[in-house]
């Protein structure tokens, strides 16, 4: 029992701790011991309603790489109830998406972030441009509702069907130049937070149309600058077509 108490409180990173009362420890730790609790038991099955969300982001990331290896060395079949997408990603070999107590997608994570099926998906997964349209004859542009024409990676909708171009911040580029090939847009910077290892900026295009875009710190050589002209690059295969 000593031995299997003291695995669990290492596995937890609450060693040197076994003496303390409940009100001796603060929020996150009692939440840990809540873990160990369930995990000394060695369980056939695991029930997770959101473990981390007390933590602070160093420990959150800590448990996240803990509460994997926790799985592939125990192989416990785990449901993980959680809000935050990174936790989702970084955890999961499925996710289930719920949208008002509805099952709407089950997939890998690689599988349900590339190829959401409906907008709800895509939002809640973070990171999303939505621009309407109508879908060009061929399934191969969209004649935007602000006006540009997109192309976009083969749509099976029929011609004229109205769609929702979905595009994730990250595979969007920013260059120098002129806005001269197809999915090339020129466009002005109206705002870049600093996040560490990226920016998160605010680009508006011409006809009233506004895009997050996410560009890694340091990749330019130079930070972007709120007022900044710039030119939007889109590969077609990054833009995601699904029925309005």
């Amino acid at each position: 029992m000593r031995e299997r108490v003291a695995a669990a409180l290492r596995m937890v990173g609450l060693e040197g701790l076994e003496a303390r009362r409940p009100g001796q420890l603060s929020g996150g730790q009692q939440q840990r011991v809540a873990l160990a609790r369930t995990l000394v038991l060695q369980p056939r099955a695991l029930l997770l309603d959101e473990p981390l969300s007390n933590l602070d982001a160093r420990l959150r990331a800590q448990m996240r790489v803990e509460l994997r290896r926790l799985h592939r060395e125990l192989g416990v079949t785990t449901i993980y109830v959680t809000h935050d997408q990174d936790e989702a990603m970084a955890l999961s070999t499925r996710i289930a998406v719920l949208d008002r107590g509805a099952l709407v997608q089950l997939g890998t994570p690689l599988d349900v972030y590339r190829r959401p099926r409906t907008r709800f998906v895509a939002d809640f997964l973070g990171g999303t441009n939505v621009l309407p349209g109508t879908l060009e004859a061929g399934g191969e542009a969209v004649r935007l509702r602000a006006g540009p024409r997109l192309l976009v990676g083969r749509s099976e909708a029929p011609a004229g069907a109205r769609v929702l171009c979905l595009v994730r911040q990250e595979p969007i580029r920013l260059t120098a130049g002129a806005a001269d090939g197809p999915n090339h847009f020129a466009g002005r910077i109206m705002s870049a937070v600093f996040l560490g290892g990226r920016y998160d900026c605010e680009v508006a295009l011409a006809d009233g149309i506004t895009l997050r875009v996410e560009v890694p710190a340091g990749v330019a050589g130079v930070a972007p600058t709120p007022d900044e002209t710039t030119v939007i690059v889109l590969e077609p295969e990054d833009v995601i077509v699904l029925a309005d």
